[in-house]
């Protein structure tokens, strides 16, 4: 029972820093593709800033609510 634990420990800080990552890289792709639109004059700055905080609200609550499922 004790080496399962720990490999179930390992697993799931795997799975939370991979997902923390991946979260990392599609908030760079977001700003980086958004900067570019924004340049460009495709899109406003407003709707940049409005869109990254939407999906700040959106990965804040998955990430709460993959807490409640799988205790870190």
């Amino acid at each position: 029972i004790g080496d399962f634990a720990i490999r179930s420990e390992f697993l799931t800080g795997m799975m939370g820093d991979t997902s923390a990552a991946a979260l990392r890289i599609i908030r760079l792709a977001v700003i980086a593709v958004g900067g570019i639109l924004v340049f460009r004059g495709e899109m406003t700055a407003g709707s940049l800033v409005g869109f990254i905080s939407l999906l700040t609200s959106i990965n804040t609550s998955v990430s709460d609510l993959t807490r409640r499922f799988i205790p870190g």
